[in-house]
């Protein structure tokens, strides 16, 4: 059984420690820590080996989305899953322009958050079912708006053919970041694979 390192960002102790009892030892999947802020995830997160970090979007200080930022450019193995309150589509996409690659509600089912760590361990993007509406109702808008800001600057890259490592050079990011990034987009154009994304990115420039 593949094991995933997991580790909790949450400003409510009791939900942390709810998390940690329900998920420890399930799948394969160990909790190895939990922090109370964004700064102390970011202050403590190089000793802990974390794959998958589990992070609240409204907490004190620094917030969810900011800090899913900071640990995709400088923690590059490890992918983050938004577990939050919100479910409204604003926070979703920022969530996701952010390069998280994941993203659940706290009303979840445990189902569907291990189903959600695991596949985004594999490289996945992974959203609930609601969650997912969200992306997808954005993708259906104005051609000019369902891409985000970083997104309208991969399409030509994409478009190119320009390979993961080329894309993170022009960009100034991590490769692991481009690949979330790609996720997304992906979804949005409707490609199950590079060569399909291409198509589509060409599709939509022309």
């Amino acid at each position: 059984m593949v094991s995933v390192r997991v580790a909790v960002v949450d400003d409510h102790e009791m939900f942390r420690e709810s998390l940690r009892s329900v998920l420890d030892g399930r799948d394969g999947i160990e909790i190895v820590a939990g922090w109370a802020s964004a700064e102390d995830m970011l202050a403590g997160l190089a000793a802990a080996d974390v794959d998958v970090l589990l992070m609240d979007l409204t907490m004190p200080g620094v917030g969810g989305v900011a800090a899913t930022r900071q640990v995709l450019a400088g923690f590059e193995q490890v992918r983050v899953v938004v577990v939050s309150m919100l479910d409204d589509r604003a926070s979703v996409l920022a969530a996701l322009d952010a390069g998280a690659a994941g993203y659940v509600t706290k009303a979840s089912s445990l189902a569907d958050i291990v189903r959600t760590i695991l596949a985004v361990h594999a490289g996945q993007l992974s959203l609930t079912g609601d969650v997912g509406q969200h992306l997808i109702d954005a993708s259906r808008g104005a051609p000019d708006g369902r891409f985000t800001a970083r997104e309208r600057e991969l399409l030509p890259m994409l478009a190119e053919a320009a390979t993961t490592t080329q894309m993170a050079t022009r960009l100034g990011v991590a490769e692991k970041t481009v690949r979330n990034y790609l996720s997304t987009l992906y979804l949005k154009l409707g490609a199950s694979d590079r060569a399909s994304a291409v198509l589509a990115a060409c599709r939509v420039l022309e």
